[in-house]
């Protein structure tokens, strides 16, 4: 176990960059990655995005300051930021039951298999053996994807499963067995710490991601006001002023508020009508 990157994450590496230097030399791909591009550089994404990373950024500085975080955890931080953190914040905010989407990403926190997980990252094979067992792995993973699209391929179907299991199980056993043989390595406070890093940060980001499921739902009853108002408006802005304060930080409210006030909010023309539906308070 070292702080490095492990063989696995250099050949991933090295794969990604060939599929994107590949892609990159294709007009029509090419033009599809830069259009995503301008379509993720847009105002609240970007806003979206820097809240994020300050919030991040307020966590690891308060687990370093209680004696969890140290700068070589600052690798498994990076990944699970980009891979993790952006995976559950995006799935929450698209979600349509946002209440069952923040319950599965806390227990997705949780889960046993974390541990399989941090022993197959942190034990993996030599370099050549990554850079074939990788493209391997993700051509063996479309090909079953592909063969269950249709029943006719539902041998193929077959075959690449249990492949694919096989493949798991021997990477897993892998792990496992070298984990025994290095374990004056793996049981220490250090290696703890970076089986916990993961969990500990996504269970962390859990108050973020509600507060972005608020803001989601605060979004939306905005929006029911600007068919019939000029969002610049004092109306429009004396509106918004008396949303936030109606919901506060309860989330039960402002779904209650969407659901139910929906057809009067579309409806408001006036600051009385808005003293109106919010009782006046």
């Amino acid at each position: 176990m070292t702080e490095a990157l492990s063989t696995r994450e250099i050949a991933t590496g090295a794969w990604i960059l060939v599929g994107l230097a590949f892609a990159l030399s294709v007009k029509g791909i090419r033009d599809s990655l830069c259009g995503l591009l301008r379509a993720f550089l847009v105002s609240k994404i970007l806003a979206f995005t820097g809240v994020m990373l300050l919030y991040s950024a307020a966590v690891v500085g308060i687990l370093a300051a209680v004696g969890f975080w140290e700068a070589t955890l600052l690798k498994d931080t990076i990944f699970w930021f980009v891979f993790s953190g952006f995976a559950l914040a995006f799935r929450v905010a698209v979600a349509t039951d946002t209440g069952l989407a923040l319950s599965k990403a806390l227990r997705d926190a949780l889960r046993v298999v974390v541990v399989l997980e941090f022993l197959t990252n942190a034990y993996t094979l030599s370099l050549v053996g990554e850079l074939l067992l990788v493209p391997g792995l993700v051509f063996l993973g479309l090909l079953d994807a592909v063969a269950r699209m249709d029943q006719k391929h539902a041998r193929v179907a077959r075959l690449t499963g249990t492949l694919l299991a096989a493949a798991g199980f021997a990477i897993v056993g892998y792990a496992i067995s070298s984990a025994l043989s290095d374990g004056s390595h793996l049981w220490t406070v250090a290696s703890l710490k970076l089986l916990l890093i993961a969990p500990v940060l996504s269970i962390c980001f859990v108050p973020y991601l509600y507060l972005v499921v608020l803001f989601m739902v605060r979004d939306r009853l905005y929006c029911l006001l600007l068919p019939a108002l000029d969002a610049r408006s004092d109306v429009a802005r004396y509106a918004r002023r008396r949303i936030r304060y109606f919901t506060g930080l309860d989330l039960r409210r402002a779904r209650r508020l969407l659901e139910d006030k929906r057809r009067d909010l579309m409806l408001v023309r006036s600051r009385q009508d808005i003293d109106r539906l919010f009782g006046g308070e």
